[in-house]
């Protein structure tokens, strides 16, 4: 099945396109608040030069939050018309857990903590375990939060690993043991939604675009 994956949920646009489980690109575009013309044009780019058709898309994975409102809908928004338009169903998937993804390989002995910044000093929060590292993994919505860095840092353990853009902003707040996955591992990836996207689709969870929405948590300041 050829899919493509996007993500808006943190601070760049993300897209990738695969074939069944094999990446053909996985793409990062600048940091900035241009998330909508920097997507568009950094799929188009790698559609044409790979010799890709959007018109072979089985369907679209689409990272689902939480993050800023502003920058997670234009994303949702996006792969929603591209769904529509082509006519093919979409994998809703929570940007928290493929960000998790990007720790595999890494030696884990506690909690992976997948953190993005909610902004107003808060971060969005996801833990999973090291056996949960793994894109079939389902767990409920409510595990993830949205928590002061004060309160979070209060639930770290020293075995535990950071990961994201939450954990990276945030770190002066984090107690002296703390541990942020190195550089190449921390941050989310296209591929990965692509990934969980499978995974959704195998076991038929694909759903009309019509029915597909964002994770907007209430923060404790609003």
């Amino acid at each position: 099945m050829n899919h493509l994956a996007i993500d808006t949920s943190t601070s760049r646009p993300l897209a990738s396109y695969l074939i069944d489980d094999r990446v053909v690109f996985d793409w990062q575009g600048p940091s900035g608040t241009f998330h909508g013309e920097e997507l568009l044009a950094g799929i188009d780019t790698h559609v044409k030069s790979l010799g890709l058709n959007l018109a072979d898309l089985s369907f679209i994975s689409v990272g689902i939050g939480p993050g800023t409102f502003t920058g997670l809908r234009i994303g949702v928004v996006m792969a929603k018309f591209l769904a529509d338009v082509r006519g093919v169903p979409m994998a809703p998937v929570p940007s928290l857990h493929a960000q998790a993804l990007s720790a595999l390989g890494q030696k884990v002995a506690g909690k992976v903590w997948s953190l993005t910044d909610a902004k107003r000093r808060e971060v969005y929060a996801l833990s999973l375990s090291a056996d949960e590292l793994h894109p079939a993994a389902i767990f409920a919505p409510e595990r993830t939060m949205a928590i002061s860095p004060e309160k979070f840092a209060g639930m770290l353990a020293p075995e535990d690993l950071l990961l994201g853009e939450g954990a990276e902003n945030y770190a002066s707040h984090w107690p002296p043991f703390a541990q942020l996955a190195p550089a190449p591992f921390r941050y989310l990836q296209a591929r990965n939604i692509g990934l969980i996207g499978l995974e959704i689709a195998k076991r038929g969870g694909l759903l009309d675009a019509a029915l597909v929405d964002a994770i907007y948590l209430k923060t404790e300041k609003f």
